[in-house]
C-alpha cells in the first residue's frame, strides 16, 4: 500500500474507504481524548502507536466544506487495521486536527 494515494485514484471519501474496507481495514477510528478508539473492538490506541499505511486527502471542488482526509492505519502492537475519516481544513475539529497533526508525524517518521 502506497504511503499517499494519487489524487487521479479516488474518485469519492465513499469509495476509498470501501477499498480499503475490502483490503482488510475494516474497524474505523473516532479521535477521543487525544487517541483513537477503534470502534469494533473499543480499543483505544494513541497516535504515535499507529503506523500510516495510507492518506487519501479530498478537496471539495465548489465547496471548501467538503474537505475531508482518510488514513488507513495499523495498530503496531495489536495488528488492528481501519480507517481514520475526518473533516479537512478550517472545519477540522479541534481534536481531530491533533490528531491528524501527530499521524503526520508518525507518517514522515517513515520516510
Amino acid at each position: 500500500m502506497s504511503s499517499t494515494a494519487a489524487q487521479s485514484e479516488i474518485a469519492t471519501v465513499a469509495e476509498t474507504v470501501d477499498r480499503l474496507t475490502r483490503a482488510g481495514y475494516v474497524d474505523w477510528f473516532r479521535s477521543e481524548d487525544g487517541r483513537l478508539r477503534a470502534s469494533k473492538s473499543g480499543c483505544l490506541h494513541v497516535p504515535e502507536a499507529m503506523r500510516v499505511d495510507e492518506v487519501a486527502r479530498f478537496e471539495g471542488e465548489t465547496d471548501p466544506a467538503d474537505e475531508a482526509i482518510v488514513f488507513a492505519l495499523t495498530c503496531k502492537e495489536h495488528g488492528v487495521k481501519g480507517t481514520f475519516t475526518t473533516p479537512y481544513g478550517k472545519d477540522t475539529p479541534t481534536a481531530d486536527a491533533e490528531t491528524i497533526r501527530l499521524l503526520h508525524l508518525e507518517a514522515a517518521r517513515r520516510v
